[in-house]
């Protein structure tokens, strides 16, 4: 019985990391074909203005400055 857990669990980790795989190439062949997605295709539009700490460090500490 012992014998049968190990080879659920060999087999389930094999599934996992096939599934991991194929979906990393999935995703490396969409970044290299240069194709948008449809979702950007239709809701791509100017990105929103930021507001608040900024994205970086940098500009959080020149908001401070400024202040």
């Amino acid at each position: 019985m012992s014998d049968l857990i190990y080879w659920l669990a060999f087999a389930t980790f094999a599934a996992v990391l096939a599934i991991l795989i194929w979906q990393r190439v999935q995703v490396h062949r969409a970044k290299q074909s240069g194709e948008r997605s449809t979702f950007t295709d239709t809701h791509g539009s100017e990105p929103r203005p930021q507001h608040g700490l900024g994205h970086t460090q940098k500009e959080a500490m020149k908001a401070r400055e400024q202040t």
